[in-house]
Order: C-alpha cells, then sequence, then structure tokens
C-alpha cells in the first residue's frame, strides 16, 4: 500500500517537473492566461517581433514620440500587440475545442513565415532577445490555426462571382449637381431636376455626340467640347444592377462599340463598352467581400470570447510581468 502511494507521488512530481520544465522552455511564467492557453515571455517576445514585422516598425525615437496626451507610440503598439496576442490566443484554444486541427499547409506556411522573420531580424538579434526560429513557429501556427477556423465557419456557402462590365460613360446630367458632381436636394429632400429647357437641350447635345461618335469621333475627346456640365469617366459596373434601358444598350453593343443614347433617371448616358464580362474585377470584389465576411465573422467571435474571457476574468493577465514588456526591446 504505502509502495503504490509513494509510485502516485512519485508520478506526480514527475508531471508537475515536466511541466515546469516545459514552461521554462517558453519563457519561464506566464504573461497571459485565456481559457486555459497560456502566453509565456518567450511567446510574447515572438508576437513582438511578428507585429513590428507586419507593421514595418523599425524607428526607436517614434516610439518615444507622444501619440495624444496620454501616452507614446510605443504604448499605442503595446496595446495593438496586447489586442493581437489576446485574440490570436482566444481563436486558437476555440479552434482546438472544435477539434480543428493544424494542417501539413498550416505547418509549411508557419515554418516559412518564422525562416523569413529568423532571416529578417539575425542570429545576434534573436540571440538577444533569447528565442528562436520553433519559438516564432509556433506563434504563427496559432495565428494560421485561428484564422483557419474562422475561414471554416464563414465558407459554408460558396458564392457565385457576380457579372461585371467595364465601360466608359458620358453623362448629361438632367438634375442639379454641386461642386463636388452629387446631385442636390431641395430642403424637403426632393431631388433638384433642371428645367424642361435644359433637359430638352442635353438630349440634344447627346444625341449630337452620339451621331459624331458613329462617324468615327472618339468618345472621349469629344465628350469634353459640350461643356463642364457633361461628364465623362471610365467605371466597373455590377451587369444586374444596371437600369433595364442601360442594360439593353449594353447587350446591343460589342466591346469596343459606342452605344445610342440611353434615358436614365438622373440624366443621358452615352457608354463605349470597354468589357463585356470583366472577371478580374469581379474576382476581386468577390474576393473583398469574402474577406469583409471572414472579418465580420471573426470580430462576431471574438466580441463573445472578450465578453467571456477578458471583461469579466480580471486575472487573464500578470499586469506586473506585462508592465515590462517594452515595444523598444522588439526594435534593433
Amino acid at each position: 500500500m504505502i509502495d503504490s502511494k509513494k509510485q502516485v507521488m512519485a508520478v506526480i512530481l514527475c508531471m508537475l517537473l515536466a511541466a515546469g520544465i516545459f514552461a521554462c522552455g517558453r519563457g519561464g511564467r506566464w504573461i497571459f492566461s485565456l481559457n486555459g492557453e497560456k502566453i509565456y515571455d518567450t511567446d510574447v517576445k515572438a508576437f513582438g517581433l511578428i507585429y513590428i514585422r507586419e507593421h514595418n516598425l523599425s524607428d526607436k525615437e517614434q516610439m518615444k514620440k507622444t501619440y495624444d496626451n496620454s501616452k507614446t507610440y510605443g504604448d499605442y503598439y503595446k496595446e495593438e500587440l496586447e489586442n493581437v496576442i489576446i485574440s490570436t490566443a482566444l481563436l486558437y484554444n476555440e479552434a482546438n475545442e472544435a477539434q480543428f486541427e493544424l494542417s501539413d499547409e498550416i505547418k509549411q506556411e508557419a515554418q516559412k513565415n518564422a525562416e523569413e522573420i529568423a532571416a529578417f531580424c539575425g542570429e545576434e538579434w534573436m540571440s538577444d532577445l533569447d528565442i528562436s526560429v520553433s519559438d516564432v513557429e509556433r506563434v504563427f501556427q496559432m495565428k494560421l490555426l485561428g484564422d483557419a477556423y474562422v475561414n471554416s465557419l464563414s465558407q459554408e456557402e460558396d458564392t457565385k462571382a457576380e457579372r461585371y462590365i467595364k465601360v466608359y460613360q458620358v453623362t448629361f446630367s438632367t438634375v442639379a449637381l454641386d461642386k463636388e458632381g452629387m446631385v442636390q436636394s431641395d430642403e424637403e429632400g426632393k431631388i433638384v431636376r433642371l428645367s424642361d429647357e435644359q433637359i430638352a437641350q442635353r438630349k440634344t447635345d447627346a444625341l449630337d455626340l452620339v451621331n459624331k461618335v458613329h462617324e468615327g469621333g472618339d468618345l472621349e475627346i469629344l465628350s469634353k467640347s459640350y461643356g463642364n456640365s457633361v461628364t465623362g469617366i471610365e467605371k466597373y459596373m455590377k451587369y444586374d444592377d444596371l437600369e433595364k434601358e442601360y442594360k439593353r444598350a449594353v447587350d446591343s453593343v460589342s466591346e469596343g462599340e459606342v452605344s445610342g443614347l440611353i434615358e436614365g433617371d438622373y440624366g443621358f448616358y452615352v457608354i463605349e463598352l470597354i468589357e463585356a464580362d470583366a472577371k478580374e474585377h469581379a474576382g476581386s470584389v468577390a474576393l473583398y467581400e469574402e474577406e469583409t465576411e471572414i472579418q465580420e465573422k471573426k470580430d462576431e467571435i471574438l466580441e463573445k470570447l472578450y465578453e467571456v474571457h477578458v471583461r469579466d476574468d480580471k486575472d487573464y493577465k500578470n499586469n506586473k510581468r506585462w508592465k515590462r514588456i517594452s515595444m523598444l526591446s522588439f526594435l534593433q
């Protein structure tokens, strides 16, 4: 009985020693403890190097300058770094709880990113901070796993890229515009329209432009002869959002051709179709919308996690240890 108790105590002692060795290997004492995920001094240093590299920070003197009346730039960037560390740790823990595993792709990307940081810093700088490439690699794994987890929640439905067109559009406005070219409204909020005579003249001018272009003239050059009230601009437009008449005009011409007169709610238009299906632009828009959706999802998740693990938990951070961290220590 006594021997079995000794064996149990020995196992427990070994586990405690192993935990202590592991903690010391990652920088000794923890600075942040978030939902079971501890961030040690070494982790913070790795986060700091990644942060200054991603934000191109190198000026030590700027860090000492006043950002506002109450803090320096160094204080500001340190607050931002803290948010990055907390957000990364919380998302990483969520990914683990959801049994979201590190893929080979994530491991390779984390290794590549860590090697780039190490090459940027140099051996001497890394040695002075007492961190290794593997320390930086681990932080990248945390960041990438958390991002991959959020991405998986935001991509349940594949959205097809919308069709966009690219045109050079000349506008003969039938409404009053201000100096910035914005539509004017009266005190009641109603759009200020031009007089019937002015609108008739704009239509005559627009038809005259169409005729001249169809006779071989250049749309952009000729449009400038009708005064400052007539504007010409190259623009992308979503095909499904076009008014019926505008859409018919687009469908009636091929790339490089100029349409006839198009009557719209705010003016008369003449267009040259540059791209009938601007796939590259459509892809850029789709990517932007996807990234926006992912960021919104990320903010939503973090809002809930902060509420639970940060705002209501005053022990998530060791203030004395965090206070000793300076952004200047991450700069050469």
